[in-house]
């Protein structure tokens, strides 16, 4: 299996956007004495050496804000760079194509069922009891993107499903994908900077050209035709860029000295939230997309992480803390009064908050679980409007999902009946099944996608799912359709 090392690029985003880096110069070498070396495992399991090290060991907590940053993968196709507009163009909004739900076949692989179902196990691999049910989706395909040897993670769908968003990588570069739901690639995204070339060295050296570009983080606009993303530029430096369908010119939203990220789009498109280091820390700070006015939400001495917004955005979700420690914190009133306040405060990490559409609960990821291992992962979702919620006895019931996979790039992913959930279980001998939980009844299912290694669940309007599942060591994008979520248990089966 290909392992691979934390370059300089990627290091460079872990550290940033969990701590002031300005201090350490030598940003790999603070990064290996940090996260060390990323490895990646015939099951998804992330595991980091000690520092100055080369035998990779499991970390007693491991850090996956930071590790989720860190992924680089295969080799990305050469493209047309794009260039970008100054802040104070105004780009016209292309209008796409929109597509239904059934997936053309000329541009997507469907996964054939086997013929011989894996043997029936339990959620560990110790336990061979009892059998689980299953759903059959209505579809399985694979989008094909017309090459081989490239990795692909993070789908996200537009806010009406009707476009996919993903990140294509190799070791170096990392651009973005974007396709119809049917799995027609319609626009590659990648920002390439000029600056550094006075020589002109890349019309004559390809590779000179093609320093390390790290282009993620994709969010949609609500009118689902703009977009805006994470890019260096193929520069020390990186900052947000926002991105129309159809246009080529990208806009620069920040030029700041210090790093900008986990921008997320607010529903009522007149501003971004995004976690920025420039004042020392990761703190959260509010864009405004027509006067590109920033402001400063919140500042600690601890970092903030992933701002999430809610969906009649008038709130905006959280985590702060230090590495093994991040509570959840909620913004009330935003952007006017801007009130804070604690949601979950434990001894646990918890991760990645995403709020149900109907804007009443907030799901997260957090390591309680009954056998106090901080390597275990479950899922818990809280009413949005609680406070300080800080005990075991409060907490515990909300658990609705234990020994799960935590992917802090997507979080965990909502159905669009706000009583499910799609996640990845943490379960060696099926390969990481994906999974639905109904958030009330807690009673789960395996959805039966015949694919192995699977990350990244993101779930669209329609309740089509997309995700990350691995085809040869390489990993791909795959979408199915969910049957009628109000008829789970009479569609599923005995496995």
């Amino acid at each position: 299996m290909r392992s691979l090392k934390l370059t300089a690029l990627s290091a460079s985003l872990s550290l940033i956007l969990g701590q002031a880096w300005a201090e350490n110069p030598d940003v790999e070498a603070a990064a290996a004495s940090k996260t060390g070396v990323i490895v990646r495992d015939e099951v998804p399991t992330v595991k980091v050496t000690t520092p100055h090290t080369k035998l990779p060991v499991a970390s007693p907590r491991s850090n996956f804000v930071e590790e989720s940053l860190a992924k680089q993968s295969a080799q990305t196709p050469k493209t047309v760079t794009q260039q970008h507009t100054t802040v104070n163009d105004d780009a016209e909004n292309g209008v796409m194509e929109q597509t239904d739900d059934t997936l053309s076949p000329a541009v997507v692989q469907e996964v054939k069922p086997e013929s011989k179902s894996p043997p029936v196990v339990a959620q560990t691999d110790e336990d061979d009891s009892p059998s689980q049910k299953v759903i059959i989706p209505e579809f399985v395909h694979k989008i094909e993107t017309g090459e081989s040897g490239y990795n692909h993670s993070n789908p996200t769908w537009t806010n009406d499903g009707s476009m996919l968003g993903f990140e294509r990588h190799d070791e170096r570069n990392k651009e973005i994908l974007i396709t119809k739901a049917d799995g027609e690639i319609v626009q590659t995204v990648k920002y390439q900077s000029d600056e550094g070339d006075d020589l002109g060295l890349g019309a004559l050296l390809p590779d000179f050209a093609e320093n390390v570009s790290y282009n993620a983080g994709l969010s949609w606009s609500p009118d689902n035709q703009q977009f805006i993303f994470m890019s260096n530029g193929s520069e020390a430096n990186y900052d947000l860029y926002m991105g129309s369908m159809g246009q080529e010119n990208l806009t620069r939203l920040t030029d700041n000295s210090e790093k900008d990220g986990h921008a997320n789009w607010a529903p009522s498109g007149a501003s971004v939230a995004f976690i920025s280091g420039r004042g020392g820390n990761a703190d959260i700070y509010l864009l405004d997309t027509m006067t590109k006015q920033v402001t400063q939400l919140g500042k600690s001495t601890q970092p903030f992480l992933y701002p999430t917004w809610s969906p009649n955005g008038t709130q905006l979700a959280v985590i702060h803390g230090s590495n093994e420690n991040h509570n959840i914190f909620i913004y009330d009133n935003v952007p006017t009064i801007n009130t804070q306040r604690k949601l979950i405060s434990w001894d646990y990490d918890d991760l990645r908050p995403m709020w149900s559409p109907d804007g009443k609960y907030v799901a997260f990821y957090t390591n309680y679980n009954d056998q106090n291992d901080p390597k275990l992962w479950s899922i818990a979702v809280v009413n949005a409007n609680e406070h300080e919620l800080k005990t075991v006895a409060e907490i515990a019931p909300l658990v609705v999902a234990t020994n799960i996979i935590p992917d802090v790039d997507k979080g965990p992913s909502w159905t669009p009946d706000s009583r499910h959930l799609v996640f990845v279980e943490n379960n060696r001998k099926k390969y990481n099944p994906i999974m639905i939980v109904n958030v009330d009844t807690k009673s789960s299912y395996e959805v039966k996608t015949e694919t192995r290694i699977n990350h990244d669940v993101s779930c669209s309007k329609q309740g089509i799912i997309a995700f990350r599942s691995q085809v040869d060591q390489w990993d791909h994008i795959f979408v199915a359709k969910i049957p009628d979520l109000n008829n789970l248990a009479q569609n599923s089966i005995e496995n």
